[in-house]
């Protein structure tokens, strides 16, 4: 079973562990509201599992008290095989990779839509170069931004952790942006490690929807913490859409490049459905892409109007 642990007891129940590497001491680090988590206990991994609060108070209690030099957060509905975890550490030989995080894949069995999500993720059309969250884009390891990272399978260096404060609290999701943010801009190297895989459990179709809508909220709220976080390409789903709505009122004649739009949707689902298995994921794949699109619009534009981003904004702007 693994530690469900409070903020009271976290303190003494975290002791040393077997270590994958003498010179690391290694414990997993889950936020989870339910208190449970797929992944247990190892003879080389301890498990421990937080649920007080949102995910990145739970990450910053579980490292507050954890004994490891490197810190491994991991979602408390995924899994990481020791050989993963192995590759992704001896990244750390280089004092100034401050993070080492890699692809999440759909974990198995899994459902039609389930599927479907994770290709969506994956895809280069749907999720630009988050999508190397969501499959190996390359094969040797790269430094890279925090687009390209997730909470979901991250390494990182205690002291550095410290120094830059830990996740945000307030909000999620989105907090691991601001993290890896502040490393990369305190001086440090984050790192893609296509071998650090985590086996990740899918949404189906509504859950998608809903957790892509989250994702564009959390990415304004993550910009409204740090003005340098922004970037042309996170907005273009809500310009797209603006752009669409325009011209449907006032320039009918244009709406015809939506067309174009549709034949690069299903070019990309047909792509996606021969190189995964099957024609039958292509239907799915044609109706999620530009849902998945819509949802991160809506949650940016949601983000951009909400009484949190807009004090955020503030006191970002007071400090600059």
């Amino acid at each position: 079973m693994a530690s469900r642990l409070s903020p009271v007891d976290s303190l003494f129940s975290l002791n040393k562990i077997e270590s994958l590497n003498p010179t690391v001491m290694m414990e997993a680090i889950i936020a989870s509201r339910t208190g449970e988590a797929l992944m247990k206990n190892e003879d080389w991994l301890r498990v421990i599992v937080i649920s007080q609060g949102l995910p990145g108070r739970a990450r910053n209690i579980g490292a507050k008290y954890s004994t490891a030099s490197i810190l491994f957060f991991l979602d408390d509905d995924a899994k990481v095989s020791r050989e993963a975890l192995e590759s992704a550490i001896k990244k750390f030989e280089d004092p100034q990779v401050g993070a080492v995080g890699g692809p999440n894949i759909t974990l198995e069995p899994a459902s039609y839509w389930q599927r479907v999500s994770g290709l969506v993720l994956s895809s280069p059309l749907a999720s630009a170069s988050m999508g190397w969250r969501y499959r190996r884009a390359i094969e040797e390891p790269r430094e890279v931004d925090e687009t390209r990272l997730t909470s979901c399978n991250l390494l990182v260096r205690k002291d550095v952790f410290e120094k830059v404060g830990g996740f945000p609290e307030d909000f999620f999701p989105g907090e691991e942006i601001v993290l890896l943010h502040r490393i990369k801009k305190s001086g440090y190297k984050i790192i893609y490690d296509p071998c650090f895989v985590a086996a990740h459990r899918r949404r189906g179709f509504w859950g998608h929807i809903k957790s892509v809508f989250g994702y564009g909220y959390g990415r304004m709220l993550a910009i409204s913490v740090d003005r340098e976080i922004f970037k042309p390409l996170f907005a273009a789903p809500s310009l797209g859409l603006f752009v669409y709505l325009f011209s449907a009122l006032y320039f009918p004649a244009l709406v015809f490049l939506s067309l174009g739009y549709l034949c690069l949707i299903t070019l990309e689902s047909l792509r996606l459905s021969v190189r995964n298995g099957g024609i039958k994921y292509l239907p799915g794949l044609v109706l999620l892409i530009p849902l998945h699109h819509l949802a991160y619009a809506l949650g940016f534009m949601w983000g951009a109007s909400s009484t949190s981003f807009r004090r955020r904004w503030r006191l970002c702007a007071g400090q600059s």
